[in-house]
């Protein structure tokens, strides 16, 4: 069906270190890229849709200049190696969170969930993406090209 995972916290929130990770820096530095854009690049090359967050310019540059290299199958397999084998940011065996997630109106308005998720949390008009794509995410502040 195409159906694409999302990382909606590629940069797991800041935490971690992942700005100054020794193994994402070694293989950025490989590359010339940052420790962030290595992150994001391992991602996108498993498939995954990011959408990193950032009210900074030269982040924003930074974040989108992901397409200009390719990491080897020896620096995906060193940074694979780095995940813990579940998220930090939400408890999905939580009753209480699982009780939230299924107590939520999805397919009001539209008939499309993630529509109307999208307008429901960030007032966002429905896009379509049938790709792995970048999205850049700004919250706060636009940003003017």
């Amino acid at each position: 069906y195409g159906v694409r995972p999302e990382a909606w916290g590629p940069f797991a929130e800041g935490n971690h270190g992942i700005f100054t990770h020794p193994v994402l820096t070694k293989i950025g530095e490989k590359y010339g890229k940052s420790a962030a854009q290595v992150a994001l690049r391992w991602n996108v090359q498993r498939g995954v849709v990011v959408i990193p967050k950032s009210v900074h310019k030269d982040r924003m540059e930074q974040n989108i200049n992901i397409w200009d290299f390719e990491l080897s199958n020896a620096d995906m397999d060193e940074i694979s190696k780095l995940d813990i084998g579940h998220s930090e940011i939400v408890d999905h065996s939580d009753p209480g969170f699982v009780k939230m997630l299924h107590s939520m109106k999805i397919h009001e308005q539209t008939g499309n969930p993630k529509v109307y998720l999208m307008r429901k949390n960030f007032g966002a008009k429905p896009y379509f993406y049938p790709q792995p794509v970048l999205i850049i995410a700004s919250y706060g502040k636009r940003w003017k090209h």
